[in-house]
């Protein structure tokens, strides 16, 4: 279902809402890192990352610790600056970071992620493993 601009804003919600449903329905959790807004009309909120540091810090990170996920996909290279030691501690073998959906890749490099969340979520072991 549509969640681009161009769909009006309350069947985005829905669609959003129903696709987070079905992800859960699936296993599938998504989880902020922050628990506060950290972009303001398109724009980084000054000290952002302190701010992520801060929420993962006092209690993100043990709401992932405590949920004992099968995996962890950390989205954005700077959320992964982070969390990422954390993530090598605890989940050593079973965490992947991956670009924002927004950033300026190629399309071949947006479609092997999509193929990675897809192999992930699903459960199906990587290429390089399998065989």
């Amino acid at each position: 279902h549509p969640i681009l601009g161009k769909t009006p804003a309350s069947q985005r919600v829905r669609n959003k809402i129903e696709t987070l449903e079905r992800m859960k329905r699936q296993g599938v959790w998504l989880v902020d890192a922050s628990i506060v807004a950290l972009y303001k009309d398109g724009k980084k909120m000054p000290r952002m990352f302190d701010a992520l540091e801060e929420s993962w810090r006092s209690y993100t990170r043990d709401i992932v610790i405590a949920a004992q996920p099968e995996h962890v996909i950390c989205i954005g290279k700077g959320v992964a600056r982070v969390v990422e030691a954390d993530l090598k501690k605890h989940f050593p073998s079973a965490y992947t970071v991956l670009d924002q959906p927004n950033a300026f890749l190629s399309s071949a490099e947006h479609f092997e992620n999509y193929q990675t969340y897809s192999r992930i979520c699903l459960g199906q072991k990587s290429p390089e493993s399998a065989g």
